[in-house]
């Protein structure tokens, strides 16, 4: 048979016209700069907040960064930029005067900033691998931070030179939030509650650095907590949970006192209402926004007695103070409009 025959291969000679090749520069990096982000980490808990000091500006966690943006119009943002992984946890100061955050990780670092400048004036590195929450004390002196399950640590942080004042073991370890008293005795005395499968009260001495915590007694209830607010007296803790109710706790005597249903899909975010003491707000995973009185009894009811339904569970709910509303009879503001936002990305002015 006869073989089949092998294409040629075409050769081609140097002397032939070919294309000419464009001349090899060197590949260099180009510097990208941030000017604009939209959406926010919706799915962590209080990653949005406004500003205490100006009610015109609001902070929220995209990414890595914490974003800060005109709240009421499209204008020029600024980024508090630092983190080498997704931030896990936000907490502005009462005053507005700083913010802290925390983010994932092994390089769980927590990252305090000055609000006025937006630079970062200490990086916290005690925590491994992750942060779950932050808060600051009401007279802005003392910073915590609980780590992860996998970290397991409790710090207490001295804000102004950023040096440890106590730390210990983080009880629960699953703890979901973190919320100090009002009340601060002598100035060094200090109360604040970790919530997640039990609830912790410490006390901290912050002269001597000594810290103490004590388990409340639920009896056979369980439940297990996802946020935490104090009464404006320091005398109760209240806790929602993810079966939808808020139990009030005795903070002397550290015992559950009652159960009050409230939201559907947990009561994820618990803040207080400026605009009447002893009242709160109660963000459910069902995506209501619920009033809670714990002066009034309650009733099963009180699940369905919702004030706004929004779209997505609500992660987040921040007041807007000093927007030039409505006065009380002594001249004060009445702070009556809130932020919330959900974990579909969206943010509602209520």
């Amino acid at each position: 048979r006869p073989r089949p025959r092998r294409a040629q291969r075409r050769t081609v000679s140097p002397d032939m016209d070919a294309p000419p090749r464009p001349p090899r520069h060197p590949v260099t990096a180009a510097r990208l700069t941030l000017a604009h982000a939209s959406g926010l980490s919706a799915s962590v808990v209080g990653a949005f907040a406004c500003d205490p000091a100006d009610a015109t500006r609001a902070y929220y966690v995209a990414g890595g960064n914490v974003v800060s943006a005109p709240l009421r119009e499209v204008g020029q943002q600024g980024f508090l930029r630092g983190h080498d992984a997704d931030v896990t946890c936000m907490c502005v100061s009462p005053n507005g005067r700083f913010m802290a955050t925390g983010q994932a990780g092994v390089n769980a670092d927590v990252r305090v900033w000055d609000l006025s400048s937006g630079k970062c004036v200490h990086v916290l590195s005690e925590h491994d691998q992750g942060v779950a929450r932050v808060a600051f004390s009401p007279d802005e002196r003392l910073l915590v931070s609980v780590g992860v399950p996998a970290d397991g640590k409790l710090f207490v942080w001295d804000v102004e030179t950023g040096a440890i004042v106590a730390n210990g073991p983080c009880e629960p370890n699953d703890t979901k939030a973190i919320e100090f008293s009002p009340v601060v005795v002598q100035g060094v005395f200090y109360t604040f509650a970790a919530a997640g499968s039990d609830v912790v009260i410490f006390g901290i001495d912050a002269a001597s650095g000594v810290l103490g915590g004590q388990k409340c007694g639920v009896g056979h209830t369980k439940r297990h907590y996802c946020s935490a607010v104090f009464s404006s007296d320091g005398e109760s803790l209240y806790c929602g949970s993810t079966s939808g109710d808020v139990a009030s706790f005795g903070v002397s005597g550290c015992v559950l006192r009652a159960l009050a249903p409230v939201c559907g899909g947990g009561a994820l975010v618990l803040v207080n209402d400026p605009s009447e003491q002893n009242r709160f707000l109660v963000g459910g995973g069902d995506g209501t926004v619920s009033v809670y009185n714990p002066k009034r009894p309650p009733t099963v009811l009180d699940a369905l007695d919702h004030v706004w339904k929004l779209k997505g569970s609500v992660t987040s709910i921040s007041f807007v103070d000093g927007d030039g509303g409505k006065c009380d009879a002594s001249g004060a503001q009445i702070v009556d409009k809130f932020v919330a936002c959900t974990a579909e990305g969206g943010k509602y002015l209520c």
